[in-house]
């Protein structure tokens, strides 16, 4: 019965001037994808693109400044690494020790994580066919993607990474990307701080975001690089140093993180590298010939700057709508895209816990070298007398001498 009325169905739609494709038709084209606009980017102009990928950029610093980024990361670094500073608070150099609860805490977790993801290194992808006859290739296939995992992209490497930074910084960044150079897939651990979307995005897909911008710290390697396959425009714009994060975002952390370290990587950053901006966007084009009032044509791009100056090298359309970006944020603030990293989460903890071990460390020291006082005129020298286990020390009358006394418990 069913046989016969799908048989009736063609026969119906012909006879009411419908086209029917016959058996064995393949259909023409494909489905229309996000991003995939018949435009020549060429017409796009260079100076308007510019203008508004800086606007954006603008902004999304002014969220981060208004977040107190900087002061945050540092407290990130110098928590973890157990920096503080000196204080001069209840005396000049009292103690001011870290209790190592933040880093505990840290390390723990990452061997948490790492252990559920990594249980057997060489074996964390898993392939199942779907039909029968998937289901005798699916094995090889099994192996040899975790070969390629393990031994090719180095995933357990780059994972250690970006699960200690997704538990020290507001998110781990996950970059996933072919390189043409190496000839395979490379995936790489992004800074936070190298990367700028809008407070309120829901990720860096294109229906969670407009845009994503990652600054790109390049060596001369990569410059000459660059040079040679000729992908980039006025490659001379192209300068060493800060750029649009001088002062304000990364320099700070690095430096931070250079005191932890013993290191001095600020300078090699200002010295030697040099650095563009990589910008995935949705960008509203108007054609030069339409009308003020129409409605602009969605274009996804992706742009190639140099942050300081606005120089357009490069740009393209990004035909698969994708991009390469994955965000992980353990511990997420509400309708915000950046989240807390745990050592913000302890904070509170931490402090009263260095606050408290510091206090009875100072209340020790009291202890054992109690406070003098002496009478003045009298002829006890208290400059050159300095109190020692076992000491002998002649004073001229008991009285002109008195201890602070000291709480019993």
């Amino acid at each position: 019965f069913m046989n016969e009325q799908n048989q009736q169905i063609p026969q119906q739609a012909q006879d009411q001037g419908q086209q029917v494709p016959q058996q064995g038709q393949q259909p023409q084209g494909q489905m229309p994808q996000h991003g995939q606009q018949k435009i020549d980017v060429s017409q796009i102009d260079d100076q308007e693109l510019s203008v508004y990928i800086t606007g954006l950029l603008r902004n999304d610093i002014a969220d981060k400044e208004q977040l107190d980024w900087t002061s945050r990361r540092v407290y990130d670094i110098n928590a973890y690494y157990g920096v503080k500073p000196a204080t001069d608070w209840p005396w000049k150099n009292a103690a001011n020790f870290p209790v190592p609860l933040t880093r505990t805490l840290v390390d723990t977790a990452m061997a948490n994580i790492m252990g559920s993801i990594f249980f057997t290194p060489q074996d964390t992808v898993q392939v199942d066919g779907v039909g029968p006859e998937d289901r005798q290739t699916a094995k090889p296939l099994e192996s040899f993607f975790n070969w390629l995992s393990f031994e090719e992209i180095e995933t357990y490497k780059i994972w250690d990474k970006i699960v200690f930074r997704s538990l020290t910084s507001p998110a781990g960044i996950i970059k996933v990307m072919f390189s043409p150079l190496y000839k395979k897939v490379l995936i790489e651990s992004i800074p936070s701080d190298d990367i700028f979307v809008p407070l309120d995005a829901k990720g860096f897909q294109v229906h969670q975001t407009d845009h994503v911008f990652q600054v790109v710290p390049m060596t001369e390697n990569d410059m000459q690089d660059r040079k040679r396959q000729g992908v980039f425009e006025d490659i001379s714009e192209i300068q060493k140093g800060w750029s649009v994060r001088q002062g304000s975002l990364a320099q700070i952390t690095t430096q931070a993180r250079d005191i932890a370290a013993g290191t001095n990587m600020d300078q090699r950053q200002r010295r030697d590298l040099y650095y563009v901006m990589e910008c995935y966007l949705t960008y509203y084009w108007k054609p030069k010939e339409s009308n003020p009032d129409d409605p602009g044509v969605p274009v996804e791009l992706i742009v190639w700057m140099t942050p300081n100056g606005g120089k357009i090298l490069r740009k393209k359309l990004n035909e698969s709508g994708k991009r390469p970006f994955v965000e992980v944020i353990p511990y997420p603030r509400e309708d915000r895209f950046w989240g807390e990293s745990l050592c913000e989460v302890i904070k509170p903890i931490q402090e009263e816990l260095d606050y408290t071990h510091n206090q009875y460390i100072n209340a020790m020291d009291m202890a054992i070298n109690t406070p003098l006082f002496f009478r003045e005129g009298s002829t006890f020298d208290a400059e050159n007398v300095k109190r020692v286990p076992g000491g002998a020390y002649g004073i001229p009358d008991t009285g002109d001498l008195k201890f602070q006394p000291l709480p019993v418990d």
